[in-house]
């Protein structure tokens, strides 16, 4: 009855508002429901504390988080430096952790019972853009064509690629639930052709088919050799669409005759034709991209294994997501993660939750004691 009197003294204006805080509470729920299929949005980092190295976690959605975990490890507690690397949930409950200083050793935990494990993974890996989370598994790679695929057990199974010419791995696609693709960094040559080698790898049964791809035409340029303006200079293989039809590409060109810049392409390896190309500073990563979801992304890091700059490019058009520069300003640290539907975007100060149509829908001032901090955002990829 007292509830009933209320309403009638509230009037029209009060049956409004009530409505709306009904209507958010709804709204809260509904978000909070979405949300409870993706882990939380976390960050890592290595601490010091009395002389005892640890992990620590902040969850900047929640105050319930990880606590710190000592690293009881010999091996990372007798390096001298230790920074976190690239860190990322294999399904909800499962972090993997690695280390800029010991890249033959990852750490496994367990967010439920905190349980840790130390493996081994038998050879050096190269993190950052030759690590890829494919469903319960986690792909590695070293970039002379060694892949790595790390599942439960902590077993890695070894696949080893043929690559030629004594290249590199440039890149690891997801293809496919099943599927992954390695990228040689290099075309290769085979009497008159010069063609990109990638090689699609089943990483549950390790089967390897290796293929070929048409590239555009370019010249490898020299020392003290004569520039040609809208020449194609010292090609690079950046990524290529999960359905091969489009290669992704680097080069240094000139449009003066005197200096050389950076460019971005893309190429239709069925039509053998170029579609599209980014000459922003901003956007050229010549120290290569990842891929997620249709976009190529890099990060800019101070600590060790950073990239050159950051950015965000739609695949399908070459443009940049947002520009990052108006977003951001121009820090010396800017990680792109990529976070289910999202991308978390994190600097010395703040972290940005984007939307795959650019929409900032989340930002969070970072505590005093993390202000410009070695940290990561643990990636979660759908």
């Amino acid at each position: 009855m007292i509830f009933s009197k209320r309403i009638k003294l509230l009037g029209i204006t009060g049956i409004i508002l009530l409505i709306g805080i009904v209507g958010l509470l709804v709204l809260k729920t509904i978000n909070s429901s979405s949300n409870s299929s993706r882990p939380s949005i976390m960050l890592a980092t290595i601490r010091e504390n009395n002389g005892q190295r640890q992990l620590e976690f902040l969850c900047v959605e929640t105050n319930n988080c990880l606590p710190s975990l000592d690293i009881e490890n010999k091996h990372l507690e007798n390096l001298a430096s230790l920074h976190i690397g690239p860190t990322y949930y294999i399904e909800n409950s499962n972090i993997f952790v690695s280390f800029w200083e010991a890249n033959t050793l990852m750490l496994k935990l367990n967010t439920q019972t905190l349980e840790t494990t130390y493996f081994d993974l038998g050879t050096d890996i190269d993190l950052g853009i030759l690590t890829l989370p494919l469903n319960k598994n986690l792909i590695l790679a070293s970039s002379r064509g060694t892949l790595l695929v790390v599942n439960d057990n902590l077993l890695p199974q070894k696949i080893q690629l043929n690559l030629q010419d004594s290249n590199y791995i440039r890149q690891l696609v997801h293809r496919n639930e099943s599927e992954v693709v390695a990228l040689n960094n290099i075309p290769i040559k085979s009497g008159d052709t010069i063609s990109a080698q990638i090689f699609i790898v089943n990483p549950k049964t390790g089967a390897v088919v290796e293929k070929h791809l048409p590239v555009p035409e370019f010249k490898e340029l020299f020392p003290g050799e004569a520039l040609i303006e809208k020449q194609k200079y010292n090609l690079t293989i950046a990524s290529v669409s999960p359905d091969l039809r489009t290669l992704y590409y680097t080069y240094y060109y000139t449009d003066d005759g005197e200096s050389l810049k950076t460019a971005l392409g893309m190429f239709d390896t069925q039509t053998m034709n170029d579609k599209g190309f980014n000459y922003d500073i901003n956007c050229v990563s010549m120290n290569g991209y990842s891929q997620y979801k249709g976009f190529l992304y890099s990060s800019k890091l101070y600590s060790e294994g950073g990239g050159d700059i950051a950015s965000l490019i739609e695949m399908k058009f070459l443009k940049p997501l947002i520009p990052l520069d108006r977003l951001l300003g121009r820090p010396s640290k800017a990680l792109i993660t990529p976070f289910g539907k999202y991308f978390v975007l994190g600097t010395n100060h703040q972290v940005i939750v984007l939307t795959q149509n650019g929409t900032v829908v989340d930002e969070y001032e970072l505590p005093l004691d993390w202000v410009g901090r070695d940290y990561v955002i643990v990636e979660y990829r759908e």
